[in-house]
C-alpha cells in the first residue's frame, strides 16, 4: 500500500504543525459548546448557515452563525428546530436518511488492487466514467494501467463477504494527474469490466462541486475508505475539521494506510476533500494538549475542481468526459439523486443485494419482478427485506407510471385530471444544450441590456460559463437570465417569442389549489451560488403570503419551435432565477399586468410574427424588506420587433406600490385576504425612461421606441388600451 513519501511527506507534517495554533482554537471554540466560532470566514459562515436551514436571509443566518436567540427570530417550527441544532455544542439526532445517503454514497467506492488482489489504495467515481484517487497511489498511465478497481469489497448485515466487482483502468481514454504535495490527485477513466455481477451504472458515483457552503471548520466530516487495504469500514462523526489552507483540509480522524484516496464527506454526504495524509500528531511534534489523537490531511475538491478547469484543451472525446465531472447538476450521491428526482424510481434497486451472491451460498439472488407499485402507490423494493418508497402519487385508482411524464408527448397522452395531476414541467438537466437569448432572432440584431460596472460587482456568475460566454448570461431554451446576486432577483430577462411555430401545451389539471400542496414545483440552477437567487422557503414564510411567484418569462412565451423544444422552453421558466414575488392582486387581473402579458404573446401568435420582450424589476434602496428580502415594487418590459425590415420597440412599466402599502401593517393584520382591492397601475413608458430607472445600457432600442417624440408628452402615460403601445403596426 502506498504512503506519502519524500517531499510530499514532509509538506503535508509542515502545513500540519503550521496550523496547529489554528486547529487549537477550532478545538477550544468546540469545546465550549460554539462550534460556528471556529470559522473565521463570516460570508463561507453565512452561506454554510443558508445553505442548512434553507432559504433563510442572509442577515437571519448571521444572526444564527453569531448564537443570537433563535426564538426571536422570524422562523418557521422547523426552521428554528434547524437553527437551535445548528448552534448546539453537538447534533446529536439525525434525520434517519442520513444512513441512507450514507449506503448510497458508499457505492462508488473502491478498493484499487493489483491482479492478484494486494490492495493499493482507495479511490471514488467522480462521474459515470472517471475515478479520482491520490497521484501517490497511481502516478502515472503505466501505473494505471497495471491495477484494477475492486467495488463491493466489504460485508453485509450478516458479517458475510459480498462479491465483489472488479473493472479494469483506461488511461489512454482519460488520464490527468497533479504531482503537486498539496493537489496530490489522479483522475483516470475506467475501463472494461473484468469480472462481478455488476455494472459500473450500479456503482454510481458522487459528485464534485465548488461551492463555498459545503464546509466550516468546527463541522462533523465523515469519511469511507478501505484502511490497510481492508473491508470497507466508516469513520464517522466525531472527527472534526480544525483547519484550512489554500488547498488543503486538516482534521482529526482515524486513518490507516490504504485510505490514500479516500473521500471525506460533510454531514450532507457531498465530498469535501480527497484525503491523502494521516499521522498521529507524536509522528510530527508533541502531541498537542487538548487535540485528537490524529491529524489528518485532505485535498480540497474546489482546489482539484480549479485546477481541472486550468488544464490545456483537451481532445473533444476527452474534454466531454471531462465535462460530464465538473458539471454534475446536482449534489447527492447519483444513486440518491436518481430515486429523489423520481425520474428513475421503477428502474432503481439495491442491485448490491439483487445482482450479486452470496459467497457462502454461492447463489444469485432471483431479482425478477422486485419492484412493483402498488395500488396506494408505494414500491417494493427487495433487499433482503422489503422497503416500500412513496411516489407521491396521486391516491386514485388507475393512476399507473404512466402518470409521471417528462416530455410533451407524454402529456399529450393524459386523457384524465387525475393523470395530468401527476404532469410536471422538469427542467432538463443538462444545461449545455441552451442557446439561451438568440440577438438575431428579429433578422435585426438585438443585444440584451448590458450592466453597468456596479452592476457587474453584484451579478452572479454562471459557474458553468464557457470561454467566450457571458459570464453573468444564464441561457435556458428561447430565453436567457441575468441574476442581481445581492438583490437575489434577476437584474433582467431576454425572452425570444416565435408566433410562426407557438406550441401549446394543453394541462388539463383543473384548478390549482391553494397551500403548498397545490403549488408549481420550481428548480434551482445548479450553474450559479444557491445565496445568490431566492429558493422556494422564502414563499413560504409567513410574512410572504401575500405574495405569488411570478414569472418573469411568461410560461407559455418560449413554447414555440419543435414539442421538444416547446416543452423545454416551459420548463425552463419554472427556475428560480425566473421568479420575482409579486402580491397576489398583481398578477391575476386579465385587464391589467397579465393582460398586457397576453395581449403580447396572442397577438403575436394569431400574426405569426416575432418579438423579443426584455423584462426584470426595477431595484430601490428604499423598497420594503419581508423575510429578509427587498421586495421590489415595479416591473418593467420592452417589446421590440421588426416591422418592415424597421426596428420598433415599446416600454411598459407596472407599479405594485398601492398594492404593498405598508406592508409590515399588512402582515401584521394577518388578514392579507381582505386587503383593499387595489389594481397595479400600467403605464407606457420611454425605453429612455425604464433606462434611468434600471441603470441598465439598452443601447440604441430608445431610438425605435413607438412612445412618440413629441415634446410634453413626459416620460410615461397611463395605459388606456393595448393597441396604444403599438400604434404604427399591426400587430
Amino acid at each position: 500500500m502506498k504512503k506519502v513519501i519524500g517531499q510530499a511527506l514532509e509538506s503535508a507534517k509542515y502545513r500540519l504543525q503550521k496550523t496547529l495554533e489554528e486547529q487549537k482554537e477550532s478545538f477550544k471554540r468546540i469545546r465550549e459548546g460554539r462550534p460556528m466560532d471556529a470559522e473565521g470566514d463570516a460570508v463561507r459562515k453565512i452561506a454554510f448557515v443558508q445553505k442548512q436551514i434553507g432559504g433563510v436571509s442572509i442577515e437571519i443566518a448571521k444572526k444564527i452563525s453569531e448564537y443570537q436567540p433563535v426564538e426571536a427570530m422570524s422562523l418557521n417550527k422547523e426552521k428554528k428546530n434547524k437553527a437551535e441544532s445548528l448552534q448546539g455544542s453537538t447534533i446529536d439526532f439525525m434525520n434517519i436518511y442520513f444512513l441512507d445517503l450514507g449506503k448510497a454514497a458508499s457505492r462508488s467506492i473502491a478498493r484499487i488492487v493489483f491482479p492478484n488482489g494486494s490492495p493499493e489504495g482507495t479511490g471514488f467515481m467522480v462521474s459515470p466514467d472517471l475515478f479520482l484517487t491520490n497521484h501517490h497511489v497511481i502516478n502515472s498511465k503505466e501505473d494505471a494501467a497495471q491495477f484494477e478497481l475492486e467495488f463491493n469489497y466489504e460485508k453485509d448485515y450478516r458479517r458475510t463477504p459480498v462479491v465483489n466487482t472488479r473493472f479494469r483502468l483506461n488511461p489512454e481514454a482519460f488520464f490527468v494527474t497533479s504531482e503537486r504535495d498539496d493537489l496530490d490527485f489522479t483522475l483516470v477513466a475506467i475501463g472494461d469490466k473484468i469480472s462481478g455481477p455488476l455494472t459500473l451504472d450500479d456503482f454510481g458515483f458522487l459528485p464534485i462541486i465548488n461551492t463555498i457552503d459545503k464546509h466550516i471548520k468546527g463541522i462533523f466530516v465523515n469519511c469511507i475508505q478501505h484502511p490497510d487495504g481492508n473491508y470497507k469500514q466508516l469513520v464517522i462523526r466525531e472527527n472534526h475539521l480544525l483547519a484550512r489552507t489554500d488547498n488543503t483540509l486538516i482534521y482529526s480522524s482515524d486513518t490507516l494506510p490504504g485510505a490514500s484516496g479516500s473521500p471525506l464527506f460533510n454531514d450532507d454526504w457531498e465530498v469535501i476533500a480527497l484525503h491523502h495524509w494521516g499521522e498521529p500528531y507524536s509522528a510530527v511534534v508533541d502531541q498537542p494538549e487538548g487535540l485528537p489523537k490524529n491529524g489528518n490531511e485532505g485535498i480540497r475538491i474546489s482546489s482539484i475542481i480549479n485546477h481541472l478547469n486550468s488544464l490545456a484543451p483537451l481532445s473533444d472525446q476527452k474534454a466531454a468526459l471531462l465535462e460530464k465531472a465538473l458539471n454534475p447538476g446536482f449534489r447527492e450521491p447519483s444513486k440518491i439523486h436518481l430515486i429523489k428526482e423520481g425520474e428513475t424510481l421503477t428502474e432503481i434497486q439495491n442491485t448490491s443485494a439483487s445482482k450479486t451472491v452470496n459467497m457462502e451460498k454461492k447463489e444469485a439472488l432471483n431479482t425478477t419482478d422486485v419492484q412493483n407499485i402498488n395500488a396506494d402507490g408505494t414500491v417494493n423494493i427487495t433487499l433482503p427485506l422489503i422497503i416500500s418508497v412513496k411516489l407521491g402519487l396521486p391516491q386514485t385508482p388507475g393512476i399507473t407510471q404512466k402518470s409521471i411524464v417528462s416530455t410533451i408527448e407524454e402529456a399529450d397522452e393524459l386523457e384524465t385530471a387525475e393523470e395530468a395531476a401527476a404532469f410536471k414541467f422538469i427542467p432538463d438537466k443538462n444545461y449545455s444544450n441552451r442557446k439561451g437569448y438568440s440577438r438575431s432572432f428579429l433578422g435585426l440584431n438585438v443585444d440584451m441590456p448590458k450592466l453597468n460596472d456596479a452592476q457587474k460587482q453584484i451579478a452572479a456568475k454562471n459557474n458553468r460559463a464557457k470561454v467566450g460566454d457571458d459570464l453573468f448570461e444564464l441561457k435556458y431554451q428561447h430565453f436567457s437570465v441575468v441574476m442581481n446576486g445581492k438583490r437575489k432577483l434577476a437584474f433582467f430577462t431576454a425572452a425570444n417569442i416565435d408566433g410562426a411555430s407557438v406550441i401549446t401545451i394543453v394541462r388539463k389539471t383543473g384548478e390549482v389549489k391553494k397551500g403548498p400542496e397545490g403549488r408549481e414545483n420550481w428548480y434551482d440552477d445548479p450553474r450559479i451560488d444557491d445565496d445568490l437567487v431566492c429558493h422556494d422557503d422564502l414563499y413560504l414564510e409567513p410574512e410572504m403570503k401575500i405574495f405569488q411567484r411570478g414569472h418573469l418569462v411568461k410560461r407559455t412565451d418560449p413554447s414555440w419551435g419543435s414539442k421538444s423544444k416547446a416543452f423545454k422552453g416551459q420548463a425552463d421558466t419554472f427556475h428560480f432565477s425566473n421568479c420575482s414575488p409579486q402580491h397576489f392582486q398583481f398578477n391575476p387581473i386579465k385587464s391589467r399586468w397579465a393582460g398586457v402579458e397576453d395581449w403580447i404573446t396572442n397577438t403575436s401568435d394569431d400574426d405569426n410574427i416575432r418579438v423579443t420582450v426584455f423584462c426584470g424589476p426595477v431595484f430601490r434602496n428604499t423598497d420594503q424588506a419581508i423575510a429578509g428580502l427587498k421586495i421590489p415594487k415595479e416591473f418593467w418590459k420592452v417589446i421590440i420587433w421588426n416591422e418592415n425590415g424597421i426596428l420598433r420597440a415599446t416600454g411598459i412599466l407596472a407599479d405594485q406600490s398601492d398594492l404593498l402599502g405598508d406592508l409590515s401593517e399588512a402582515i401584521k393584520a394577518e388578514n392579507l385576504v381582505q386587503l383593499p382591492d387595489k389594481l397595479p397601475e400600467e403605464y407606457h413608458v420611454r425605453i429612455s425612461h425604464i433606462q434611468q430607472l434600471t441603470n441598465l445600457d439598452f443601447g440604441n432600442i430608445s431610438d425605435f421606441d413607438t412612445f412618440g417624440q413629441q415634446e410634453g408628452l413626459g416620460d410615461k402615460r397611463k395605459i388606456e388600451s393595448f393597441q396604444d403601445l403599438f400604434p404604427k403596426h399591426n400587430l
